[in-house]
């Protein structure tokens, strides 16, 4: 009333808001109104119920007695016993102040303006200050006893935003930091942790601190330069990297800083990794020791190499480095395993210089025994193997990747305090899911793959992390899982850390993803095939992005469109999409990314192939399809119903489409399912002694999107057909139960999936 935001209408005899404030000014009015209103009923308590307000405002939103009561005493109220803080907690609840936890040994406040109105009570300035420090020195000594993580960051939230004259020793609380940054990383809390780390690193003395206390100020500088860099605050890391490559005794103490050089000269050269490989090799050469390794080696140097390898096994089987000790000092190692994932990645031209390291790598194993890294080195092998030999899985080198990887396996159980939670185990977990993906449907991969996330982004090694993250949701989509609102949740999640991580490349394939999502379930306003909406808007992301960064983005984001364009039959989309992603090499490294993309590259290269009479792109859908009964043979059980797909959509015969239906049930496939009903029931329907056939699938297309969760797709359907409608259940014919995706209930059903394997 007094703010004239409530005033009394003498015309109605009542209450009104007054409108004119609603607009903008509303909230704030009656926020300052009320917190000064619970300012005045606090007041009105007793001194000591005031004060217990006030500590628990500045330490946490609950607090047990106990906690409350050191607070008090080391506040000068050592006069009151535990029974009396008991009763304070008691009296706060019965004002409406607090409440009690379910189990009633913690308060918390009743709302949070009521803990902003406890903290207005002490003013801002010295007085303040000094209570910080109090509380926060109560918090240190409690965690101590108590081990409450929350007691540790709030005291060093304290700690840090007071002035220095309050601090007692600054290598104390340097070293409080570190504690807590540590405790942060492991939550995965990486922005937390770099800010923790930042004020521990800002209570360092810059000309003594690596004389004085080298421990500390080592680790607090090599975590910080690693937390810059997954934040990808570049300058911010390369400030740390030459403080700790200035100052660091050892190549083991500075191994850390040289592999996130490498990592930053990819990240500033539009993912150059060349760049990296260049750095690597000049390091290994000048700074380790290590002699011939060219960026570019011979045949000779090859022969040279393996020859080597050859004598220091001395008739040993590969197998056998499971057995061997271990090294020493292994601090090149990781330098080695940077490298060798970055020649993998930089393409066919530097294979060379992949199987030179590889070699070398595996004789340094035999010659001075294994280490941490080792069955990374091993995996990246065999994926380069797998690779190299992608349409021939039977092939001798697919079956040598196959030996490297039970090698990696066996060793990695040699280092059993990195086995499950350590970063090599997080790289080591990753690389292993992704030899095995054909082996797998991949609905048995997703949760892997988000445990590998969450080990990933608490181990600092967001990169694995995030292409974890995104190697689960192209899972999902692959294997038809539903499209649900807790899996858009997840995508949400997703999108948000990897903002927060300044993670650019994976954020925006996490967002097409959501967009993805949203077009199917209905959630996006306009065409459902383009990208212009809440999560992503295609032409304002590509006109930010340049080079390989641009191209792999809309790599990516084609490929959702062209999935999409076919579901809606969007012709001029599919073409569009098409001649995007003809010139993209069919390999790729994420093998549920690139199924994603070749599924449906085959699937519209038929469709618009046999449409327009396009030699071209059934040349193009020829050798996709040529690709997938490669992989069949192979053993892969996610390509078997989709060749069974390419069949159907090739053939146009009813019987060939019953037999991919029936694949995609057995592989629980909904999405392909449903596809191929609709098909089957659009080539039925041209025909006209086919309709009443032709309805039945449209029927369970139907259904089948539904169930799937593509309610955009359903209305496009009902709209489409009108002996399709929503408000009427619709039966499965000739039961009287609703239809599923379950072809033991339907006529005419044709037994030939075991054709294809199954």
């Amino acid at each position: 009333v007094r703010r004239n935001v409530l005033y009394y209408d003498v015309i109605c005899y009542e209450w009104q808001w007054n409108l004119d404030l609603f607009s903008s000014q509303i909230d704030d009015f009656v926020a300052a109104d009320n917190e000064g209103l619970i300012v005045s009923k606090i007041r009105t308590i007793s001194e000591d119920s005031q004060r217990a307000l006030i500590l628990m405002a500045y330490s946490q939103k609950m607090i047990s007695a106990v906690t409350l009561h050191a607070l008090m005493q080391a506040n000068g109220h050592d006069r009151i016993d535990l029974q009396r803080v008991v009763n304070i907690l008691l009296e706060a609840v019965a004002e409406g102040l607090l409440l009690p936890t379910e189990v009633g040994k913690e308060y918390a406040f009743a709302h949070d303006i009521i803990e902003h109105a406890a903290r207005s009570l002490v003013p801002e300035g010295e007085e303040r200050d000094v209570l910080l420090v109090e509380i926060a020195t109560v918090l240190v000594e409690r965690e101590a006893i108590d081990g409450d993580e929350w007691m540790l960051f709030a005291a060093a939230r304290h700690f840090n935003s007071v002035p220095r004259k309050y601090i007692e020793s600054l290598d104390d609380l340097a070293s409080l930091n570190l504690r807590a940054a540590k405790s942060a990383t492991a939550k995965a809390s990486v922005p937390q942790a770099a800010e923790l780390l930042r004020s521990g690193v800002s209570c360092l003395d810059n000309d003594s601190c690596w004389t004085s206390n080298y421990d500390l100020s080592f680790d607090l500088y090599n975590r910080l330069l690693s937390a810059e860099f997954a934040l990808r605050n570049n300058d911010a890391a390369r400030a740390a990297i030459d403080v700790v490559l200035s100052n660091a005794t050892s190549l083991r103490d500075k191994s850390a800083s040289h592999l996130i050089m490498m990592r930053l000269a990819v990240e500033t050269s539009d993912r150059d990794y060349s760049k990296a490989v260049e750095i690597g090799l000049d390091l290994l050469t000048n700074e380790y020791g290590e002699s011939n390794l060219q960026l570019h080696p011979s045949k000779f140097a090859l022969i040279k190499e393996k020859t080597k390898l050859r004598i220091a096994r001395k008739g040993r089987p590969l197998i056998s480095l499971a057995g061997m000790p271990l090294m020493k000092d292994a601090s090149r190692m990781k330098l080695f395993e940077e490298i060798q994932k970055s020649t993998f990645l930089c393409g066919a031209s530097f294979e060379p210089l992949m199987r030179m390291l590889s070699l070398r790598c595996l004789r340094i194993a035999f010659t001075q025994g294994i280490y941490a890294e080792l069955p990374i080195i091993c995996l990246n092998y065999a994926v380069a193997l797998q690779k190299k030999n992608q349409s021939n899985p039977s092939s001798s080198k697919v079956k040598r990747s196959y030996r490297y990887t039970r090698l990696a396996k066996l060793v990695q159980e040699k280092f059993p305090e990195s086995a499950h939670y350590g970063a090599e185990a997080c790289k080591f977990d990753f690389r292993a899911a992704g030899l095995t993906k054909n082996r797998m449907p991949f609905k048995d991969d997703i949760v892997q793959f988000h445990s590998i996330y969450r080990r990933a982004l608490s181990n600092g090694v967001p990169d694995i992390g995030f292409a974890a993250a995104m190697t689960g949701v192209f899972c999902h989509f692959d294997a038809g899982l539903p499209l649900t609102s807790l899996f858009g949740a997840k995508l949400m999640a997703y999108e948000r850390t990897a903002a927060e991580m300044n993670q650019r490349g994976f954020g925006i394939v996490l967002k097409a993803s959501r967009q993805f999502h949203l077009n199917l379930i209905g959630k996006a306003e306009g065409n459902p095939t383009s990208f212009k909406g809440v999560a992503l808007d295609e032409n304002e992301t590509l006109a930010k992005l340049e080079g390989n960064s641009r191209k792999m983005a809309l790599r990516d984001i084609s490929a959702f469109r062209l999935q999409l364009a076919y579901i809606f039959d969007d012709e001029q989309v599919m073409i569009e999409m098409i001649e995007r992603l003809k010139e993209y090499p069919h390999d790729d490294l994420n093998w549920p990314r690139g199924f994603h993309r070749l599924t449906f590259l085959g699937l519209s290269c038929l469709d618009i192939g046999f449409r327009k009479k396009k030699i071209e792109y059934l040349r193009l859908a020829k050798t996709i399809m040529q690709r997938y009964d490669k992989l069949n043979k192979g053993g892969s059980v996610n390509t078997l119903p989709i060749s069974a797909c390419f069949d159907a959509i090739k053939s146009r015969k009813r019987a060939m489409f019953d037999q991919a239906m029936e694949a995609c049930a057995i592989a629980g496939m909904k999405n392909m399912e449903a596809i191929m009903c609709e098909q089957c029931g659009v080539m039925l329907m041209e025909r006209k002694d086919q309709v009443a056939a032709a309805e039945e699938y449209l029927v369970r297309s139907y259904f089948l999107y539904n169930e799937w969760g593509a309610r955009r797709k359903v209305e496009e359907l009902v709209m489409k057909y009108n002996f399709l409608d929503e408000n009427t259940a619709l039966k499965r014919p000739g039961t009287s139960s609703v239809c599923s995706s379950s072809m033991a209930g339907w006529d005419g059903r044709v037994a030939g999936a075991s054709a294809y394997g199954y």
